[in-house]
């Protein structure tokens, strides 16, 4: 009897062995399919729900008391009217040499490593800050809409977020709309101190662009 324990006791051991080397691997795959989260869009439906009709739907999450919370508690919206005609604006944008040189709030530059501006597609740069302090950002574009819409995934290097950018035709100029989507309230609460004059520097360093390419 004590034979047959023994034996059984080392045939679990190893098939405890296989499944935790199973989900080790597992969860290494997770982790690298994670950071491509273009791929992933149609795999998170609670969290993301709505992002194609972004001004017409609120996707819901739920918070770390697990209470639903609505887009418009997780949203940080900035929107100007642009002199400019609506291609101009996207070809600010879509350029990225252009782009480079207005990103970013006031006293930033950027080095861009991939600017690959179709669904899917990688964005990856680095933004140096007036004090010498380098950001290495990453993003996937999700969607791309020449010259209504842009929407991408910022995934690094602290906040995650989902940017919806919005082109509309208004009496010759171009309102902008510029729509973050945080995963939870709390987290689009510790950036909303400071995203809203950030965005409107960019702006600012937009328009300054656009009076270039007139």
């Amino acid at each position: 009897m004590t034979g047959c324990a023994g034996r059984l006791t080392n045939r679990l051991q190893r098939t405890m062995i296989r499944h935790r080397g199973r989900a080790a691997s597992a969860s290494c795959h997770c982790a690298h399919a994670a950071r491509w989260a273009g791929q992933r869009a149609a795999a998170e439906p609670g969290r993301w729900a709505g992002v194609r009709n972004t001004q017409r739907s609120e996707p819901i999450s739920t918070g770390s008391d697990g209470r639903a919370e609505a887009a418009s508690d997780r949203e940080i919206v900035t929107t100007r009217v642009f002199d400019a005609p609506r291609e101009r604006m996207f070809g600010a944008f879509s350029d990225p040499d252009r782009l480079a040189r207005w990103w970013g709030p006031t006293g930033f530059t950027n080095t861009f490593q991939e600017f690959d501006l179709q669904p899917q597609g990688v964005w990856r740069f680095v933004m140096h800050s007036p004090d010498g302090t380098d950001y290495t950002n990453e993003s996937v574009f999700i969607e791309v809409e020449r010259p209504e819409r842009i929407v991408f995934r910022h995934l690094k290097p602290m906040h995650r977020f989902l940017v919806t950018v919005l082109f509309a035709e208004e009496g010759g100029k171009t309102r902008l709309t510029w729509r973050m989507l945080f995963e939870s309230t709390a987290e689009c609460d510790r950036v909303r101190a400071f995203a809203g004059a950030a965005n409107e520097q960019n702006f600012d360093r937009l328009e300054a662009q656009l009076a270039e390419m007139a």
